[in-house]
């Protein structure tokens, strides 16, 4: 399974697009669709044609590891590699919720738990990222991709 076009502009909207590199919440360089890399670099303005490019081939990096649920619906595989683009792949092999994920099953609550970022050396919660765990929560849960 791949990440369906509806999952696509769902990424792209929460990640938004950029072709000048900036520093995210955490200091990283990033362009594009929250591309980050050794490739990302200061004052280098990216086309939107290399943009969509790396786009592309960050969403098959990032889903390999939701290739394994192969019981999951299109919305839910969608509603997962958005949050495995925003927090990592391996930051989803320790995700607590995955040993609860099963067909039919609802995420663990945990997942909401992911809305968190570290300032000053202490977790608090950050409302964009709460605002996106929870629209993540109800595309896996319900199939509602927005107003995308």
């Amino acid at each position: 399974m791949q990440v369906s076009d509806l999952g696509r502009r769902f990424i792209t909207r929460e990640e938004g697009v950029r072709l000048i590199p900036y520093r995210d919440s955490a200091g990283v360089w990033t362009v594009g669709v929250g591309h980050t890399g050794a490739d990302v670099h200061p004052g280098v303005r990216w086309t939107f044609h290399a943009v969509q490019a790396i786009f592309a081939s960050d969403l098959e990096r990032h889903t390999t590891p939701l290739r394994a649920y192969g019981w999951l619906e299109q919305h839910q595989f969608d509603a997962l590699a958005s949050f495995i683009f925003n927090v990592g792949a391996p930051a989803f092999a320790m995700a607590t919720f995955r040993s609860y994920m099963a067909p039919g099953e609802p995420l663990h609550p945990s997942f909401n738990d992911w809305n968190k970022i570290t300032v000053d050396g202490n977790k608090v919660v950050a409302p964009v990222l709460a605002a996106r765990r929870e629209r993540e929560r109800v595309l896996y849960e319900t199939g509602d991709y927005g107003k995308i």
